[in-house]
């Protein structure tokens, strides 16, 4: 009986021991293997954007009037209606611009000043006469209409130098089959005066000894050389004395006379307007407006 609980304290002994030593052992094997290996670290958690600033009508609204210059005025608060007794009545997301200049009313637009029709300061041959510029910038000097400068006092010891360009520019402002009835002033003030001017010179066909000529612009020998002339670069001039000797066959040459204007008009057609009477004819070369 004795040696029956010696075994079994002996069994039991080993028992404790079997049971005991491999928990130690594992506890020992997992330090080491926790020791020689690193500890994974977890993947940080992705930080989210920050939202974005809500985009509002206001917004737009106040970036646009400030890209066109606009300057937006202060809202004011709308007065409550019915609907809107419980709830805040909507801002106003309407973008102030300028009025276009279709959107004038008719009165501005009636407002601004319109160009005045010239003023009639007289009439000859039963057109009216438009006023016109004339200024003396020293004694014997015109410029009129700022374009055109006359040489001279209009006398017969000192006569108006005038031009073709300044007869020619008449066409602009008097053309009765155009409708344009008014001789302008530039040229109405030479009439009655005394004037000089060179040109081509045409005389009647089948006369030997003429008393009367035209001068023009430009060449035309009553037939096939040259360009016909028009009631604007052509004046009929009427002489004093007979042309004689070598003067009778001169093409060019220089006038002075005592000036008119003279509008011959058929049919609303202008068919003459310059002329020249107690006239001189001087044989000189003339190269201007040869064609």
């Amino acid at each position: 009986m004795k040696t029956f609980w010696i075994i079994l304290l002996l069994l039991t002994a080993a028992s404790g021991v079997y049971y005991f030593m491999p928990a130690a052992d594992v506890t020992r094997e997992i330090s080491r293997v926790n020791e020689s290996t690193p500890i994974a670290t977890p993947p940080a958690e992705p930080v989210a954007p920050a939202p974005a600033p809500a985009v509002t009508p206001d917004t737009v609204s106040a970036h646009l009037n400030a890209a066109l210059g606009v300057q937006t005025p202060e809202p004011q608060s709308p007065a409550p209606s019915p609907s809107d007794a419980q709830g805040t009545a909507p801002a106003d997301t309407r973008i102030a611009t300028t009025p276009t200049p279709a959107e004038v009313a008719p009165s501005q637009a009636a407002a601004q000043p319109s160009a005045e029709p010239a003023a009639v300061i007289g009439s000859i041959g039963g057109f009216e006469v438009s006023a016109g510029k004339i200024q003396q910038p020293n004694p014997g000097t015109l410029v009129v209409d700022d374009r055109h400068t006359i040489i001279g006092e209009g006398t017969e010891d000192k006569p108006y130098q005038i031009t073709w360009e300044l007869l020619t520019s008449v066409e602009q402002d008097f053309d009765p089959h155009s409708g344009r009835r008014q001789i302008p002033q530039r040229v109405a003030m030479l009439d009655g005066k005394w004037v000089s001017l060179s040109g081509w010179v045409a005389f009647p066909m089948a006369v030997q000894q003429p008393k009367e000529l035209l001068l023009m612009l430009n060449q035309w020998d009553g037939c096939c050389i040259g360009v016909p002339p028009t009631p604007y670069d052509a004046i009929e001039v009427v002489l004093d004395n007979t042309v004689t000797g070598e003067a009778r066959f001169t093409s060019t040459g220089a006038i002075k006379g005592r000036f008119g204007l003279k509008p011959y008009v058929v049919g609303d057609w202008l068919v003459g307007l310059y002329i020249i009477d107690q006239g001189s004819l001087t044989p000189q070369m003339f190269s201007g407006g040869e064609s």
